[in-house]
């Protein structure tokens, strides 16, 4: 875990706190205490998408690189 935790801190930097807002079981994976960065308040929604889906994307390319297959389970999209 520590590894992964040091890729996705490398590629993300404060960006992983967009991931532990949507991901559950974010705290497993970073053991170090994450804050917002106040530039993540001061954007618009589109700007705060953009960050979300390349936070997504580097994600799923660290997570690729441990594991494989990857498999991911997507539940309740309806609601979304």
């Amino acid at each position: 875990c520590n590894k992964i935790e040091e890729a996705l801190q490398a590629e993300l930097q404060n960006e992983v706190f967009l991931l532990t807002q949507i991901i559950p079981d974010m705290d497993r994976i970073m053991t170090t205490k994450i804050q917002s960065s106040k530039a993540s308040h001061d954007i618009n929604s589109d700007a705060r998408q953009t960050r979300l889906n390349y936070a997504l994307r580097v994600f799923t390319r660290v997570m690729c690189s441990f594991f494989s297959p990857l498999v991911i389970c997507l539940d309740d999209l309806q609601w979304a």
